[in-house]
């Protein structure tokens, strides 16, 4: 009697799980369910090529993501759609950061559970061919087919779309030209840049859903800080999360009270204990190469970052505009093992023979020889300057704190008071793996920063006389720029000093 009674249950469980998939089905489908707020409409509709939804976990960035790409791989838009519209069948790609994460959060929300195709935001009408991945990840999927409808309701085609992780695995469609990429939570810029480079013969679409948990790093910045008309940045915070009642809202705020990345989680902002320093994107910074003018206002520094045992010695030469305050990086140097004769004289070839020349607190220590490190290069006739580096605080008092420099040159980049010349490719580099963590520099290859930082921080010691000589003078083919080795001080070097 017990077995009898257990295979009718089976038996009704099985009959009440196809009629529950028929009723789905008979509604619509799940898509046809949804209802939007404000801000997911917001980011449904924007027509701007690349588009960051930065937001508050689980307030609906997935949702709408994959609503979105539900709508173009199909063709079949909602009467409210304003944004852009494909007219035919499109190539695309969809995915996260991990395998399980892309399968559990994007595939299956469009798709339907495995065992269930045809329940997610796509119809089952509209699925086609689903080719799965061998090996590796269970139901994970490779690539699959949407059936793709005209404005007049017509099948023309079947849209295509390619699933990836951009932990691993991305670089297969790297050889696409795609239509639309859906990205689900923050890509690597690298990845990104990628991603971007996809659309560029098609004038396609990226959509990045995120909380920016990893902090102001390029990426968020790039789309924060953007110029571009094509591209921006749609904030969503909890306050206009309305598919939540508001004793859920002031739930969550009271949990995360105090919370370290609360920012993130409850207003999708940047968490502020990490990420990249300069975020500036590079382009708002980059000049193409010039030369100067040559006058008075034109003060020229270089600023020096010594190796310590290991590491590499640099130089930066910046000239200041005084009469417009915009500082330029013109010119550097970085190498590694040198011994600091060739380094020294490398520095001359910058100007430094009469360049006031910048250089870090540690220049003090003792070297083997009984100099200080800081002797040895003002040996060599360089015009370092009598001591080490400090900026002028609000106070009058002389610091040199990190980061009350670092603080002055983002509000230079910022506003337009830094600029760097294009051909400073190394400077570009470190600026973009400058980083921090819980209030402290992560130490790398930041040595071209730190030579930027002694110039600026030694601005006021910048100098537009040399040796009591004019500009003009250093830049004639008889002066002093033929003497340190045909050294153009705004052209740039015609060969190694002698």
């Amino acid at each position: 009697m017990d077995v009898e009674m257990s295979t009718l249950k089976e038996k009704l469980l099985r009959q009440l799980e196809i009629k529950k998939g028929a009723l789905e089905r008979l509604q619509g489908g799940a898509l046809e369910r949804l209802a939007f707020n404000r801000k997911q409409w917001e980011f449904l509709n924007d027509k701007r090529r690349e588009v960051m939804l930065s937001g508050l976990n689980q307030g609906g960035k997935s949702t709408a993501l994959c609503a979105e790409a539900a709508f173009h791989y199909t063709g079949r838009y909602p009467k409210e759609w304003s944004g852009h519209k494909f007219n035919r069948p499109i190539t695309a790609a969809i995915g996260g950061e991990t395998a399980q994460t892309t399968r559990d959060l994007l595939v299956n929300r469009l798709l339907g559970e495995p065992g269930k195709r045809g329940t997610g935001y796509i119809p089952e009408d509209c699925i086609g061919e689903i080719v799965y991945a061998r090996g590796g990840l269970q139901d994970q999927v490779e690539y699959f087919y949407v059936k793709h409808f005209d404005a007049d309701g017509h099948h023309d085609g079947w849209s295509k779309v390619y699933v990836f992780s951009y932990s691993k695995g991305w670089e297969r469609i790297q050889g696409y030209t795609l239509d639309l990429i859906s990205v689900d939570e923050e890509p690597p810029f690298r990845v990104y840049d990628e991603f971007s480079a996809r659309l560029n013969q098609s004038r396609g679409f990226l959509r990045i859903a995120m909380t920016p948990l990893h902090g102001m790093t390029q990426l968020y910045l790039l789309f924060e800080e953007s110029q571009s008309p094509q591209r921006g940045i749609i904030h969503y915070d909890i306050r206009q999360a309305t598919h939540w009642s508001e004793e859920h809202r002031q739930e969550l705020v009271l949990k995360y009270s105090d919370h370290p990345y609360a920012n993130a989680r409850l207003m999708g902002l940047p968490v502020a204990s990490a990420g990249i320093i300069y975020g500036i994107p590079d382009e708002l910074i980059t000049v193409d190469d010039f030369v100067l003018p040559v006058n008075r206002n034109m003060k020229s520094i270089i600023g020096l970052d010594f190796p310590h045992t290991i590491g590499a010695f640099a130089a930066v030469r910046l000239v200041h505009d005084t009469s417009t305050d915009v500082v330029y990086l013109v010119d550097s140097y970085k190498a590694k093992g040198m011994s600091y004769v060739l380094n020294g004289h490398r520095v001359a070839a910058m100007g430094g023979r009469v360049v006031p020349v910048a250089w870090p607190h540690d220049g003090g220590r003792v070297t083997g020889d009984g100099s200080t490190v800081a002797g040895q290069y003002r040996d060599l006739g360089l015009n370092l300057l009598p001591e080490a580096a400090s900026m002028i605080d609000i106070a009058g008092k002389k610091t040199r704190s990190v980061w009350a420099i670092i603080e002055d040159l983002y509000e230079r980049m910022q506003d337009g008071r830094f600029k760097v010349f294009k051909s400073q490719r190394e400077f570009f580099l470190e600026k973009s793996l400058y980083r921090h963590e819980d209030g402290k520099i992560v130490k790398g290859e930041d040595h071209l920063i730190d030579a930027t930082h002694k110039a600026l921080m030694s601005l006021r010691f910048g100098s537009s006389d040399i040796d009591g000589h004019t500009f003009d003078d250093y830049n004639s083919p008889t002066g002093l720029g033929a003497l340190a080795g045909e050294y153009n001080f705004f052209g740039g070097r015609t060969r190694w000093p002698v």
